[in-house]
């Protein structure tokens, strides 16, 4: 039809000319998470641009350079596609630090899925991810989840001698215990499958800062297990959802719900 119509060759052109290219929509994610702007600024990113990317990019990834083995003569052409390992890493890095950037804040309902978009990037991971964003995020819900319990140890004397204010006070401590939780299921599905392909890398090497990792991460599933607060809007959360506890951390995962709390904690225990 290109060769028959001008017209449709004019359209192709035109249409051509107004796509982005890889690149193009790999740096408007970048910059939208280096600038640290909010999900309102431009939904695009977070509603379209991302969950393509981590759909795109796996299968081409898989045809691209890093595996497709060709002779010397076919090098020579042009791959079928030019996606690589240091694509998926790049746009890994820019998910885990939007994630960071979001930690606490309550207008980030996208929070709750994005796991389930960026789980399918996590193949060939860098371990230079490590140390950031990785161990960044994990020390930012640490220190999110210390706090919260103890303002609610600080506050669990003070309920028993109230019964007006008893209602309010205990309602601060449930939102504040169900945006802690949205946070965690959005960080640590992906953490789990990152451990899964670094874990000998780290175990061979002693690797400092992955113990470091798993120090965060063990002061937060002890919190986990002391607060009845954290228990229960950690299961409200996972109900209210639909999640699949198992979804997110088994190797055809696309899509889906997220691991529990409790789950992940033995999943971990491997470091």
């Amino acid at each position: 039809m290109q060769e028959h119509s001008l017209e449709a060759q004019t359209v192709l052109s035109e249409l051509e000319a107004s796509m982005p290219t890889l690149d193009d929509l790999m740096s408007q994610v970048d910059k939208f998470v280096l600038s640290q702007s909010k999900f309102q600024s431009e939904p695009q990113i977070i509603d379209v641009i991302i969950p393509m990317l981590c759909s795109y990019l796996p299968y081409w990834w898989s045809q691209g350079p890093d595996n497709v083995n060709v002779t010397q003569q076919q090098q020579q052409q042009n791959y079928i596609t030019m996606v690589t390992t240091q694509h998926l890493n790049v746009l890994l890095k820019s998910t885990l630090n939007l994630i960071k950037n979001h930690i606490g804040t309550e207008s980030a309902p996208w929070m709750v899925t994005i796991a389930g978009h960026a789980g399918q990037i996590i193949i060939n991971s860098s371990e230079e991810l490590l140390l950031d964003p990785l161990l960044p995020l994990a020390e930012k819900v640490k220190l999110r989840t210390e706090s919260i319990y103890h303002r609610e140890e600080l506050m669990r004397g003070y309920l028993k001698s109230l019964s007006d204010d008893q209602s309010s006070i205990e309602t601060d401590l449930q939102s504040d215990y169900s945006l802690l939780s949205r946070d965690i299921y959005s960080f640590y599905p992906l953490l789990i499958k990152y451990v899964d392909i670094q874990k000998n890398h780290w175990l061979k090497n002693n690797v400092k800062e992955a113990e470091q990792l798993y120090n965060y991460v063990a002061t937060i599933f002890n919190i986990w297990s002391k607060s009845q607060y954290f228990k229960r809007e950690e299961q409200n959360f996972v109900s209210q959802n639909e999640i699949d506890n198992m979804t997110l951390i088994m190797p055809s995962s696309g899509r889906g719900g997220r691991i529990s709390a409790n789950t992940s904690g033995k999943k971990f225990a491997i470091l």
